[in-house]
């Protein structure tokens, strides 16, 4: 790393209203407690000898990993001694920032959204990934400290691209469960089981029949090698169907049996939970976007 070293703070809280990014080369001397915060987190590892722990989860940590911890969620690293130096970059984001730079079509907080299928706390790149995310990180935190012309637009549009980045790998790891890659053969048959019938009624009694295998092997295999259960898959297969037809034009209480809902009361609440807006308020999102879009192409 080329970037300045920042002095490490106890203190959890941002400053900015928007994101903020820290290079830290240290020997903890105290323990840094378990802690959560309002914020999004990204912490990128260089080198310490620790685990991080988020909620009842621990990950011993490589050169480049990546820790993904949303708002609200316990997180913290757990030292395995005290004498090695705890190097990494940490990324700090505001609600608000992170809805800001998001678009209709690429949500960046989807992996590290609970209720999404691509929800991911731990990410290993791969040697060109871990490269590129390195550099690209060492770049952002020069632009960011700087005072010249256009350094917060250089460092606004890294932030983007990187967090497009954090999402394509977290998306690609799903990817690779639900194309039968590795140890997820079973579960890959059952992912695209549910991809083609999530409209219709899918149960793990179901699918201890349909497959002959125990529903609570099936249950903990799932969500040991996606990170979510079946039924938010499920709930997330239905919605992206939802948000699809809602964008074609159609009326939410025209869809919901489409999707898989036997009323629409059911379905309302599972798109408020998943996507912190009502349907009717998804639909003017919509409308709004499509008028700026037209406005702006006749300009």
């Amino acid at each position: 790393m080329k970037s300045k070293v920042n002095i490490f703070r106890y203190n959890q809280n941002m400053d900015s209203e928007d994101f903020e990014i820290f290079y830290y080369k240290n020997i903890v001397k105290n323990e840094i407690p378990i802690h959560v915060h309002d914020f999004y987190e990204v912490c990128v590892f260089l080198s310490g000898n620790i685990k991080y722990k988020v909620n009842d989860l621990e990950y011993k940590l490589r050169y480049g990993d990546v820790i993904l911890i949303p708002p609200d969620e316990e997180h913290g690293p757990v030292f395995l001694d005290t004498k090695s130096t705890y190097e990494r970059i940490v990324l700090w984001i505001s609600k608000s920032y992170m809805e800001k730079i998001s678009t209709m079509k690429s949500d960046l907080s989807l992996c590290f959204n609970k209720n999404s299928i691509y929800y991911c706390n731990y990410l290993h790149p791969n040697a060109p990934d871990c490269k590129y995310i390195i550099s690209m990180l060492d770049q952002f935190i020069d632009e960011h400290y700087r005072d010249d012309y256009a350094s917060d637009i250089y460092s606004t549009s890294i932030l983007g691209l990187m967090l497009a980045k954090f999402n394509r790998m977290s998306m690609n790891q799903v990817d690779c469960i639900s194309n039968g890659v590795g140890n997820g053969f079973l579960m890959s048959y059952i992912v695209d089981y549910i991809n083609k019938h999530y409209n219709e009624k899918i149960t793990l009694d179901y699918l201890e029949k349909y497959f002959f295998v125990s529903k609570y092997y099936i249950s903990h295999e799932f969500k040991k090698l996606l990170g979510i259960s079946i039924g938010q898959y499920i709930t997330h297969k239905r919605l992206e169907n939802a948000k699809k037809l809602m964008h074609q034009g159609l009326l939410p209480s025209k869809i919901y049996e489409e999707c898989g809902y036997n009323d629409y009361a059911t379905f309302y609440r599972a798109f408020k939970m998943v996507n912190n807006m009502t349907p009717s308020e998804y639909m003017k999102k919509i409308s709004k976007n499509s008028k700026i879009t037209n406005i702006t192409n006749k300009i």
